[in-house]
């Protein structure tokens, strides 16, 4: 207003604004204040998370808010995720690929190995097994080298928990492509769906998980040891499956669909048995293969 030459007077009078509103200040909401603790706490804990999974966070905690609000006070709050730069994909014409759909739990499983590294340098692999229809992660392998027999025996204790999928969908690693894990596969009768090799977008729901591992607990932690890793990730797990809301399931966690159908599925009664299940005991180096 000074540098137009109009008093404050003049331009409250062409507004109409009375001079008590321009100069009271607003005041402040304590039930908003909260809510904007609160938001600060779930961004700053979660920093994967935007404001859409933080109003789901907020909701699950009992909090009435819709998206809008907590964006304007995220916004607020300069709480915003920077924006990230995606690679052009290759002009590679892919190779043709039909996955089955997961129409309910327990159905199609997906796994594959994710790599990081301990503070020493040495590395670290992850072999990751989740349900595609409810994204219920089934279990996490942590080792600093994984062998098909490793990923047979984790697989099988997996079948036996849980019992075995109908089809398993899977990259063309070595580990998956292994005599012992083909073995394992035809053993319980589970359908090998392995996606075209260089085409990782083909198994997205595990490529998604593993993008969320990564951003929000690889990169976040640092690792000493590998029984501390193993500690951590299974803890993640653990809070991935019960508590963190996933978008794509309506903002319900993974933990609340998959029970709704899913069921130990033993093997159909055609053929052989199923293994006595010798390859599911984690001590992992003295456990002769059953498969082998």
């Amino acid at each position: 207003m000074r540098q137009h030459g109009i008093t404050v007077e003049k331009a409250l009078g062409l507004v109409r604004m009375a001079r008590a509103t321009f100069y009271r200040g607003r005041r402040a909401c304590p039930e908003e204040e909260q809510l904007k603790a609160e938001i600060r706490e779930v961004a700053l804990s979660q920093a994967a998370f935007g404001y859409r999974r933080i109003t789901a966070t907020l909701r699950r905690q009992g909090w009435r808010v819709n998206p809008k609000r907590v964006y304007r006070l995220y916004r607020q709050m300069d709480l915003q995720r920077p924006a990230t730069k995606k690679g052009r994909r290759g002009l590679k014409r892919p190779v043709p690929f039909e996955p089955t759909e997961a129409t309910f739990p327990g159905q199609v499983w997906s796994l594959d190995i994710i790599e990081d590294k301990l503070v020493s340098g040495r590395k670290l692999r992850l072999l990751n097994v989740i349900d595609l229809f409810s994204r219920y992660g089934l279990g996490s392998l942590v080792e600093h080298s994984i062998t098909g027999v490793l990923a047979a025996r984790h697989l099988e204790g997996l079948f036996l928990r849980y019992g075995a999928p109908r089809v398993l969908r899977r990259d063309q690693g070595p580990e998956f492509e292994a005599k012992v894990f083909q073995r394992l596969l035809r053993t319980w009768r589970v359908k090998d769906e392995p996606v075209p090799k260089a085409q990782p977008y083909d198994n997205g729901h595990i490529e998604s998980f593993h993008s969320s591992l990564r951003e929000e607990l690889l990169d976040a932690e640092l690792f000493y040891y590998l029984e501390e890793t193993r500690i951590k990730v299974r803890n993640w797990l653990n809070w991935y499956n019960r508590e963190r809301p996933h978008q794509s399931l309506g903002y319900r966690t993974p933990g609340e669909v998959w029970p709704e159908a899913a069921r130990p599925r033993a093997p159909d009664k055609v053929g052989p048995p199923p293994p006595a299940g010798r390859l599911a005991n984690p001590n992992h180096d003295h456990v002769n293969p059953t498969l082998s």
